[in-house]
């Protein structure tokens, strides 16, 4: 593996200057994708990706931070290069952070340049097309799910006691509205 160049980046927290390395040959670096404190540089990320192989592809990604219900993920497309149609079970956020892309959703192409974002819900179908060479950030956040907690239908039987639940939740909220004299 041959190194382009290590760039020190400054950052503000109190961990210190972070060094990245910038490979020339397509090999990725390794680099940590969770923790309390990740700062990242994104444009220095960005300009590694169009370095590496799969850029001859017309676009490449990387995961840049990965929790159990939260992802980021980096990617450079060129101009007319495609993210297919599909869908993220959770909240998807698009930052366009240079170029211009072209996002088709519930049957509308919505035009989105640098320094806007899309906000998506989840499970919503759609498709990104490069209409310059781009840069975006795409984070998806989904709803933590314990697996201790079992979901179960509300049936019919349950239904007395829900309505009864309700019931006591509106003595609660009236008993604590001011009292108004009837004269």
């Amino acid at each position: 593996m041959s190194i382009a160049s290590t760039v020190m980046i400054p950052t503000t927290n109190q961990i210190g200057p972070v060094n990245i390395s910038l490979a020339t040959d397509g090999i990725r670096l390794p680099r940590a994708t969770s923790g309390p404190v990740l700062d990242l540089d994104l444009m220095t990320m960005a300009k590694q990706l169009r370095n590496e192989a799969a850029w001859s592809d017309g676009r490449n990604s990387r995961t840049l931070v990965k929790h159990r219900d939260f992802r980021m993920v980096l990617t450079v497309m060129r101009a007319g290069a495609h993210l297919h149609r599909h869908q993220a079970r959770g909240t998807v956020l698009i930052q366009v952070l240079s170029g211009y892309i072209r996002a088709r959703v519930l049957g509308e192409v919505v035009e989105t340049p640098a320094g806007h974002a899309l906000s998506l819900d989840p499970n919503l179908e759609h498709e990104i097309e490069a209409a310059d060479e781009s840069a975006v950030l795409i984070t998806i956040a989904w709803r933590q799910t314990f697996d201790i907690v079992r979901m179960e239908p509300i049936s019919a039987s349950s239904m007395p006691r829900l309505a009864s639940l309700c019931s006591i939740a509106n003595h609660i909220e009236a008993a604590g509205q001011p009292e108004t004299d009837a004269r």
